[in-house]
Formats: C-alpha cells, sequence, structure tokens
C-alpha cells in the first residue's frame, strides 16, 4: 500500500490521503470522518448524523510499526469515549492519538494505536470486538 500525503490547495490545513491498495475504502471512510471531525467537509458532517454504528479498522504498513486507524461513529452518550479506549485495549491494542467531536447527538472518533502484543487480531476481529462491546451497553 501508498500513502501519499498533500494538502489540498484550498484549504491549506486539510490533509488528504492518496491511498492505493487493498484498505482504500476503509481508509478512505477513516479520512470522511477525519474531515467531518475536523470541520473541513459540512457535507460530510451532514451524512454522519444518520445510520447505525459504524466502527472501521484499517492497518497503515507505512510505519516501521503496522499502524491500527480506528473510526468510530455512535450515538453519543456520557462514559462513550471512556468506554471504547477500554474496549480497545482489551483487544489488545495501546492508544496513541486520538480525534473525537460531537455531531449533533453523534460521536465520531478516530483511534490510532498499535498492537501491545506479538498475538495480533485480525482488523475484522478488532472491528466486530468493538461493535459487540458498542451495541452490548
Amino acid at each position: 500500500m501508498i500513502i501519499d500525503v498533500d494538502n489540498d490547495v484550498e484549504q491549506t490545513s486539510k490533509r488528504r490521503l492518496s491511498i492505493l491498495g487493498p484498505e482504500t475504502d476503509k481508509l478512505q471512510g477513516i479520512n470522511k470522518m477525519t474531515d467531518a471531525i475536523r470541520g473541513f467537509d459540512q457535507a460530510e458532517r451532514a451524512a454522519i448524523v444518520t445510520g447505525p454504528l459504524r466502527v472501521i479498522v484499517a492497518v497503515d504498513s507505512q510505519s516501521l510499526e503496522d499502524v491500527i486507524i480506528v473510526g468510530i461513529n455512535a450515538a453519543d452518550e456520557p462514559g462513550l469515549l471512556l468506554r471504547i479506549s477500554k474496549g480497545l485495549h482489551t483487544v489488545g491494542l495501546q492508544l496513541h492519538h486520538t480525534e473525537a467531536a460531537v455531531i449533533l447527538d453523534r460521536s465520531v472518533s478516530v483511534w490510532r494505536c498499535e498492537f501491545i502484543e506479538e498475538n495480533r487480531m485480525e482488523p475484522e476481529e478488532i472491528e466486530e470486538s468493538v461493535k459487540v462491546l458498542l451495541e452490548r451497553e
């Protein structure tokens, strides 16, 4: 997978990822969430407020260590980000950075993580585990 980061001419503070590879759709979904959090894409912000729980897990293998990127769009409620962070730790991820925003009644967050141990779950397993955790409570 090749990731090329460039600045948008009209919005220099906006960073866009041009992605080639099998994770394209997942990373583009995460990019849209990030743009909505940062307030760059008003249309995407409007689209986020509808729909069910959405969890996207992608792997950025361009770094020395694989970076796991998790995007979550869920109904906002007290303690949600704490539950998400505990859930990600439970599936074996160490959290490095997060960005989050509440858009109307939705909480949108993007988490950058790495595996704690060598026993690594597949992205699909992480996705399902987080969905189960968030739907359960």
